[in-house]
């Protein structure tokens, strides 16, 4: 058998790459891992399985007064959608969303500093009708920076 550790670090080596759940890099890694077991004559098998996901086919916020602006967004995955049409309603700013806030946040859309995903049954339970949350620094270039692409875990709910 191997005795050195060169073997485990080509192996860790060829894994090296992002294998996100669900995704062809994952698949790739778990045949990876099932033709070394089988190399050294053992019996494997890649096993299917569904895991939750979402779809987002379009995201945008429009501000629509004092000025008109259109704002490409990422939406949070796992947290419901809007009708097609969309939805209008008051931009609220509720900081972290802590429950001081909440309390006016029912028919609103929250704009939230932060990540809250701690928050998110109370961000629902208080009535608001969506949130927004800021993300990246004000000199961001577009070109070189990218927005999080946030979802909630079912443990998160």
């Amino acid at each position: 058998m191997i005795k050195n550790g060169e073997y485990q670090i080509k192996t860790v080596e060829k894994l090296a790459f992002n294998r996100v759940a669900g995704s062809d890099d994952e698949r790739r890694a778990a045949q990876i891992i099932r033709d070394e077991i089988r190399s050294f004559g053992g019996e494997s098998a890649v096993e299917t399985f569904k895991i939750p996901h979402y779809n987002v086919k379009k995201a945008e916020l429009t501000i629509t007064a004092p000025f008109a602006r259109t704002m490409t967004v990422h939406a949070v995955g796992h947290t419901g959608s809007t009708p097609e049409e969309g939805i209008e309603a008051e931009l609220f700013y509720a900081e972290n969303a802590r429950d001081i806030k909440l309390r006016e946040a029912k028919g609103k859309i929250l704009l939230l500093n932060d990540n809250t995903y701690g928050r998110w049954k109370q961000i629902v339970e208080s009535g608001a009708l969506g949130y927004v949350i800021i993300d990246g620094e004000f000199d961001d270039d577009p070109e070189r920076t990218d927005l999080a692409r946030p979802y909630i875990r079912k443990n998160m709910i």
